[in-house]
């Protein structure tokens, strides 16, 4: 929380930035600290006053944007299909202890949720991140068919799945930019 980042975009077109996840920073009553900021090519510095994980956002159709954090932040547990294994992911949550979030991203997919939920729910099951994510993309892919789209028309952003962990009722829930 503000923290001073400084990101670095190289290109010629402007990229959204946000700072927070919905559902796990900021309850679905709360949406509005999720912190948008326009990036502009050089150097820009933003913060924000409740903190989160950042995510780039580019709504140009073509072009090349290259972004890079040069000050501020730190790292989190980020787990990608194709590229990390079960014991990779193990690792990870070792050598970031206290890391505010988890994300692991499928083909299709994009889960973000607690250190604690990660390893009491889907480590602790014993359940390997690979197939889990390979599961979800399938779904997605089968839901997709159901609604009658094919792989050149469907949304090319991840189907984002959230741990709202404001709201002891609550786990995970679909409304306006959740899944």
């Amino acid at each position: 929380p503000n923290e001073q980042i400084t990101i670095n975009v190289e290109g010629n077109q402007d990229i959204q930035v946000y700072i927070g996840t919905y559902s796990y920073d900021a309850s679905w009553r709360e949406d509005s600290k999720i912190k948008s900021f326009t990036l502009k090519p050089g150097v820009n510095t933003i913060q924000s006053p409740n903190g989160g994980l950042i995510y780039f956002y580019n709504k140009q159709q073509g072009g090349t944007i290259r972004t890079t954090i040069t000050t501020g932040g730190t790292t989190t547990p980020f787990f990608e299909l194709g590229k990390h294994t079960k014991q990779d992911l193990i690792n990870m949550l070792d050598q970031y202890p206290n890391a505010h979030a988890v994300e692991l991203k499928g083909e299709r997919v994009l889960i973000t949720a607690s250190p604690a939920r990660v390893k009491k729910y889907l480590l602790g099951s014993n359940t390997d991140p690979v197939q889990l994510l390979k599961k979800m993309d399938e779904a997605t892919r089968i839901q997709d068919k159901v609604a009658g789209l094919s792989e050149e028309q469907v949304d090319k952003h991840y189907v984002h799945y959230v741990e709202e962990n404001h709201s002891p009722d609550y786990y995970m829930y679909a409304t306006s930019y959740r899944t």
